[in-house]
């Protein structure tokens, strides 16, 4: 009995110390300096970091999964323009506002008098869009995920709520304000959502929803793409529809943009529900050519 008390006793220290070594590692890497005084500063969630897609920037928070290959690398090499590129898988509204996201500093801090351009690619996880689809999908078809991360991927979400729809825009249009504001001379582009989901039918090898989901799904991502829209106008920004940029690269389309639903052993692979390069390559041309027309409609 003696024995089995020590080694639980010493299983529980073990376990301490790695959280603990955990814990100092995402503090570590969440309080790394934010790059101050670059020309263009890209804010977003993961649909602009580009999880997955390569190598991530080199000294960018790991948890981050900020790609060399997403939009705003691109975008800032063809313009020629010193980036610093905040996007961060899992932000939301308030991230960029007021920070807080694994110890990181708000998003917005990174825009200065300096900043000549600025994108946003931001709302989805504020009414658990992916999230909310990725949650219908391992319940409907749990074979798709690998039995340890079930109760994880599982779990329900309210998806794109009025209540947070209605949130989400008024962070929008803050956001847009604080920008104007820090950098009066600077070009605001909103790049709305890729398109995930098909304008009909379904796919279940690819993404297993019902049809009431993929229904209720388009419906979300549809208000996404509107309050995007409305916060673009009502804050003086430019808008680039990625939404019809991707829309005939959904995750049923034989040329699909959009990675299909299956979350393996190893966490850390390309995340289900997410652009591929293609669809960061469609949009970045995009942006380079509104830019230099000086327009986004």
């Amino acid at each position: 009995m003696k024995k089995l008390l020590k080694l639980l006793g010493g299983l529980v220290a073990l376990l301490v110390l790695v959280a603990v070594a955990l814990l100092a590692w995402l503090y570590a890497q969440g309080r790394q300096p934010l790059k101050t005084g670059a020309e263009y500063v890209a804010m977003g969630s993961s649909f602009a970091a580009g999880p997955g897609l390569g190598d991530n920037e080199p000294g960018s928070p790991a948890f981050c999964s900020r790609s060399t290959r997403n939009y705003a690398h691109r975008v800032a090499a063809s313009l020629g323009l010193s980036l610093s590129d905040v996007s961060c898988g899992g932000a939301t509204t308030s991230h960029i506002l007021r920070g807080g996201q694994l110890f990181q500093g708000s998003q917005i801090d990174a825009v200065g008098p300096a900043t000549k351009l600025v994108t946003v690619t931001i709302g989805g996880n504020d009414i658990n869009y992916i999230g909310g689809l990725g949650s219908w999908a391992c319940q409907t078809g749990p074979d798709h995920v690998f039995p340890l991360w079930r109760p994880l991927a599982c779990m329900k979400f309210k998806v794109g709520s009025p209540e947070d729809l209605q949130k989400t825009r008024a962070a929008l249009i803050e956001i847009a304000a604080l920008v104007h504001q820090r950098a009066p001379q600077a070009q605001l582009i909103f790049v709305d959502y890729a398109t995930v989901l098909p304008p009909a039918g379904s796919c279940p090898e690819r993404l297993p929803l019902s049809e009431a989901q993929m229904a209720e799904g388009r419906s979300v991502a549809m208000a996404l793409n509107r309050i995007t829209a409305e916060a673009a106008d009502s804050g003086g920004a430019l808008l680039v529809k990625a939404s019809e940029l991707t829309a005939a690269h959904d995750i049923c389309a034989a040329d699909s943009w959009i990675v299909p639903f299956r979350i393996s052993v190893n966490p850390f692979a390309t995340p289900a529900l997410h652009p591929t390069e293609a669809s960061m390559r469609a949009v970045a041309e995009e942006i380079i050519a509104r830019v230099r027309r000086g327009v986004a409609q």
